[in-house]
């Protein structure tokens, strides 16, 4: 949605979405706003996301408003994120809405513990902070933690639910950006989730697109061969499902006057 309102809007534009922003198998609202939003940026889509109320599995309810800036004369611009570049943040994350203070403070105590090596090893300052959410329909949560360098950015997270520790939470995402952070060169520039939702904009970027995700995915592969049926690009992964650290590269439309939006 942000895509095409961006481009065709002369000025800003807001977006109000109603429903789930903290469920399973799709990115959380803290997810986008820690790598899907500062990655847009560097096409040149820029927006906020202002969480007025969380929505978790079953009854929903959430509420979130999108601000989003119109792109100019400029429009879309490909990027390049096959380097790290220097560490801009690294941030863990427990976000809970009607449950006790001591949930959000464990899950991410236990993240905090499984970066503990790498962080000290690469001398990383790690900021930690626990929030308690306004009310919801129901109880729920997220533990995230993410990291963000001067060209490239990744993000996990672990969605609360009935009968799962806190523990399993922090457990799960510390170790994911452990294993992203200990990488060795070249290493993976954006986290395997990212790589398959920046597809969309790259494909209407003028000029090209190029970054290293951290795995392969039939996310990745689908939306690929989507894309490929309707945007005016290019789109060549090297390599096949599974396979780590992949180069995924994106050419667009020569100019933003070529693009379908």
């Amino acid at each position: 949605m942000c895509v095409p309102s961006a481009r065709r809007a002369s000025s800003g534009s807001r977006i109000r979405v109603h429903g789930g922003t903290h469920v399973e198998h799709a990115p959380s609202v803290h997810y986008l706003d820690a790598a899907y939003r500062p990655a847009c940026a560097r096409f040149g889509l820029r927006f906020t996301l202002d969480l007025v109320r969380p929505g978790y599995f079953p009854k929903g309810g959430g509420e979130v408003v999108a601000t989003l800036e119109p792109l100019g004369e400029a429009g879309l611009r490909g990027t390049r994120m096959m380097e790290r570049g220097a560490l801009v943040e690294a941030v863990v994350l427990g976000y809970y809405s009607d449950l006790p203070v001591h949930v959000g403070e464990r899950s991410v105590n236990e993240a905090e513990k499984r970066l503990r090596g790498v962080c000290r090893a690469r001398d990383i300052k790690l900021v930690t902070r626990h929030e308690q959410a306004p009310p919801a329909r129901n109880p729920g949560g997220v533990a995230l933690a993410a990291a963000r360098f001067q060209h490239g950015m990744a993000a996990y997270q672990a969605v609360a639910k009935r009968g799962r520790a806190a523990e399993d939470l922090g457990r799960e995402v510390g170790e994911a950006l452990a294993a992203f952070l200990s990488h060795g060169e070249p290493s993976p520039t954006v986290d395997a989730k990212l790589a398959d939702q920046l597809l969309l904009p790259a494909a209407f970027a003028a000029g090209e697109t190029t970054l290293r995700t951290e795995r392969v995915t039939r996310h990745l592969t689908s939306n690929a061969q989507i894309l490929r049926c309707f945007a005016p690009c290019e789109i060549e992964i090297a390599g096949n499902d599974d396979e780590p650290n992949v180069a995924v590269s994106v050419r667009g439309p020569q100019s933003t006057s070529e693009a379908i939006f």
